[in-house]
């Protein structure tokens, strides 16, 4: 699937899901276009998953421990760090 250009995997949860008691999957997205954020949330949602939106790569970092997020996705252009300085 497309979004803004950008390429976004997306999997029906109901084949991982065995039961209602299974965990949500939670994804942290941050990215500089703020509509591609809203616009992946929305489609993101509709899939179970549950998803929070940081302003930006300090925000990203300041929100992520791995016992809250089992996803994240950073825009390689964030300011404050950048996506790819997270990626380190």
């Amino acid at each position: 699937m497309l979004l803004h250009g950008n390429p976004i995997l997306l999997y029906n949860l109901g084949e991982f899901m065995e039961s209602e008691s299974s965990p949500v999957i939670r994804i942290l997205i941050s990215d500089p276009d703020t509509a591609f954020c809203i616009a992946a949330r929305r489609e993101l949602e509709q899939f179970g998953y549950r998803v929070t939106i940081a302003r930006d790569g300090t925000d990203l970092l300041a929100r992520f421990t791995p016992e809250n997020f089992e996803i994240v996705i950073a825009g390689v252009t964030l300011r404050r760090p950048n996506g790819l300085a997270i990626l380190h």
